[in-house]
């Protein structure tokens, strides 16, 4: 993802990060869990919740200048600084600099590597030491290849010049893919405060107008060949303010689609059903969440669109850890396994038609009460739990964390909703994360003392609308820190 103005790798996580809307220590907290659970040593973690683009953030950065790497700073998690030969300084630096040392962040998760012979436009805080500077974590360094446009718009603000809106269309090709390829030859239409503004793509996905009225400007894309994505960064309409540049990011997907039907077993056409496509993940095998989705109309027509080259599966409540909707799953061709469904191939931009589902009827909802405790029958508080079929396949997940800021709940008893007739185990688990310091120095790994309890219920038929299950907790035996 390296090279894509506002959309470094430490963006990437930003955006993510961002959307779970948790505050830092929260965050911090679930990351431990996350280390956990991967059972890894990781050298150092770097926290980055920041919005805004390279446009937004020039005038608030110390240092901002362009350059070329004449010393690499490593592959990976990088070897350290890299050196660069200065070409141009938008400002922050001495005119008579030449060369200078950048440091990388390397080591850490932010790291962003430099490659030799490249050329970057570099966000940076001076260093306490001469030729030197630290590239902002959170900043908006880019590669200059590909993003010419970024780069005029840029000079343009620090020369007090006419103001511009720029940005790139890129494709998506999986639903965790944030940017690819420029997509040259799109429509961009600006649309303002009694202003509409054009411009086409160019062959790198870039796009630029120039000397923009000052306002605020919602961005789309149009084209017979390709859907726009909803998700943006930044996420926020830009707003262009006289002197300054603007910039966002768009997504598009090709528009390859299935089509097809849903009926019941009396083949009465079902609508309002969401219909899903499976794509097949980074090991070749069917993903677990849905690429694309369509909800059927009132003839129970549907048509799934946006989707890329490739392979799919099309299913009804097909998620593979959440059992979603009243609707057993159900794949086409006509089966309830996932693994048994069959594959459907789409070129780039392919359609294919009369994919149609047969559903059962739709299951009734109960309520299973989960509470889970320890053997002395004290109360488990802040526990998760996974409600599973007999297969041990997770259909439901209580996470046993307030959603908001990631802290305990405070709970022993949580209500899930589950299905009549159907049969389950209730598996349940608690994690006492904690770090060994409060502080982490730079380069050194994070070590962490942690207690897990765990439980498992007998197989709990669903014959009322509402049960409950108590799941006894064990301390797992000590884990070494980490």
């Amino acid at each position: 993802m390296q090279g894509l103005p506002g959309l470094s790798a430490e963006k990437a996580s930003a955006m993510f990060r961002r959307e779970l809307s948790l505050d830092q220590k929260a965050m911090a907290r679930i990351f431990l869990l996350f280390v956990f659970g991967l059972g890894q040593t990781v050298a150092l973690a770097c926290s980055c919740v920041t919005s805004g683009s390279a446009c937004g953030a020039l005038q608030g950065t110390q240092v901002v200048f362009v350059g070329r790497v004449i010393e690499d700073s490593g592959e990976g998690f990088g070897k350290g600084p890299a050196k660069m030969a200065v070409e141009e300084i938008l400002h922050g630096l001495p005119k008579e600099v030449r060369e200078i040392t950048v440091e990388t962040g390397a080591g850490t998760s932010c790291y962003m590597r430099l490659q030799k012979d490249e050329r970057y436009v570099i966000y940076a805080t001076a260093s306490g030491s001469s030729g030197r500077v630290s590239r902002n974590f959170c900043s908006f360094s880019f590669l200059v290849a590909g993003n010419e446009a970024l780069l005029a718009a840029l000079r343009e603000e620090q020369a007090q010049g006419k103001p511009r809106l720029v940005g790139k269309v890129q494709l998506r090709t999986s639903q965790f893919d944030a940017g690819g390829n420029g997509v040259g030859g799109l429509r961009v239409t600006a649309t303002g405060d009694g202003t509409k503004l054009d411009a086409i793509t160019r062959s790198n996905g870039e796009f630029e107008l120039r000397d923009v009225p000052v306002g605020k400007y919602h961005l789309s894309v149009s084209s017979v060949d390709y859907i726009e994505d909803q998700d943006r960064f930044p996420r926020e309409d830009p707003t262009v303010r006289s002197g300054l540049c603007e910039y966002q990011n768009l997504f598009v997907w090709p528009d390859g689609r299935i089509a097809g039907s849903l009926s019941d077993a009396n083949g009465k056409a079902l609508s309002g059903v969401t219909v899903q496509a499976f794509a097949r993940d980074r090991r070749g095998e069917l993903g677990t969440s849905p690429v694309k989705a369509a909800v059927s109309a009132d003839d129970g027509s549907y048509v799934i669109r946006g989707l890329p080259a490739g392979d799919f599966v099309v299913g009804v409540n097909g998620e593979k850890y959440d059992d979603k909707a009243p609707w057993p799953p159900m794949f086409y061709p006509r089966t309830a396994n996932r693994d048994s469904a069959q594959w459907l191939h789409l070129d780039q931009g392919q359609r294919q038609a009369a994919i149609d589902l047969q559903l059962a009827s739709p299951r009734k909802i109960a309520v299973l009460h989960i509470e889970t405790v320890f053997e002395d029958g004290s109360p488990a508080f802040g526990a998760g739990a996974n409600v599973e079929n007999l297969e041990g396949i997770q259909r439901f997940f209580v996470l046993g964390l307030d959603k908001r800021t990631g802290e305990n709940d405070q709970k022993s008893v949580h209500d899930v909703n589950v299905y009549m007739g159907e049969t389950y185990r209730v598996r349940g688990f608690l994690h006492e994360v904690k770090s060994e310091s409060d502080t982490v120095a730079v380069g050194q790994p994070i070590r962490m003392n942690v207690r897990s309890w765990k439980g498992l219920s007998a197989p709990v038929e669903i014959t009322a609308p509402e049960l409950r299950v108590r799941v006894v907790l064990a301390e797992e035996p000590a884990a070494r820190s980490r």
